[in-house]
């Protein structure tokens, strides 16, 4: 209601010259040119669009990927909205069904700006990168961004495993031709064909000898692999996230909203 009547109260002083502020500020200085209130309107409004650079893009970009969900999807139902806080700290997460999808629908169904955690990956991309900046999100950077393949090979005796004792929680490595010594160090990980997993490095021995941590899902791993052949590997360096974790806990001291991925 309050809308409408400033509305239509726009439309009546615009209509009317003599009620119009701007039309009587002009008579009563004809000296002053309509071009200087105009450009100083101008000039005010580009103050406030470049301040309001970020509000402005979240909301323009919330208004077109709504438009674009409303062509694929006739009914969006939303369960729970009312539990949302209006104020203070939130941090969404999801199932990340769809890398894309999820992210867009949250958006453009919450009340709340929303500051996504991105892969630094694609915040360094044109295009990707300044619309990420312009809605406020937080650069992350991954490890499987940064890797590298190491050099020769290495190979892993899979029966001496299975025997050691389940106290034991180091797995070595041997390898030919490798240079761990100037290419990894503890704490960098290591990857084999055709697996996604990072395998934690605990100490590095020499240059042809390492030890890695034996943790969740790394015997699946290694048993898919032909040792005792030798096999190449990946070097994930490890990331220190120092940045990224204060960057979150400004935005949520704040009052911000924070999605996960």
């Amino acid at each position: 209601t309050k809308a409408q009547l400033a509305f239509f109260y726009i439309i009546v002083l615009l209509s009317l010259d003599v009620l119009n502020p701007v039309k009587i500020f002009l008579h009563v200085f004809p000296a002053i040119s309509p071009w200087y209130i105009a450009s100083l309107a101008i000039g005010c409004m580009s103050y406030i669009f470049i301040v309001n650079l970020r509000p402005l893009m979240y909301f323009a970009a919330k208004v077109f990927f709504h438009s674009i969900l409303s062509i694929f999807f006739n009914d969006i139902q939303t369960v729970g909205r009312q539990n949302i806080p209006k104020y203070g700290p939130v941090i969404f997460t999801s199932n990340h069904a769809n890398q894309f999808m999820d992210g867009l629908m949250i958006m453009c169904t919450c009340q709340r700006n929303i500051s996504y955690l991105v892969a630094a990956k694609s915040w360094n991309r044109p295009i990707v990168g300044h619309l990420a900046w312009a809605m406020g999100a937080v650069p992350v950077k991954r490890a499987q961004d940064s890797a590298k393949r190491g050099s020769g090979n290495v190979t892993i005796d899979v029966k001496q495993i299975t025997a050691q004792d389940s106290s034991n929680t180091l797995i070595k490595v041997v390898g030919k031709g490798t240079k761990f010594t100037s290419e990894i160090k503890a704490g960098d990980k290591i990857r084999f064909p055709k697996s996604a997993l990072g395998i934690k490095v605990e100490s590095i021995d020499g240059d042809e000898s390492m030890s890695l941590k034996l943790e969740d899902g790394v015997l699946e791993v290694i048993s898919s692999q032909p040792f005792p052949e030798y096999a190449p590997f990946d070097i994930l360096p490890h990331i220190d996230q120092k940045d990224v974790y204060q960057n979150v806990l400004e935005r949520l001291a704040s009052g911000g909203t924070i999605g996960i991925f």
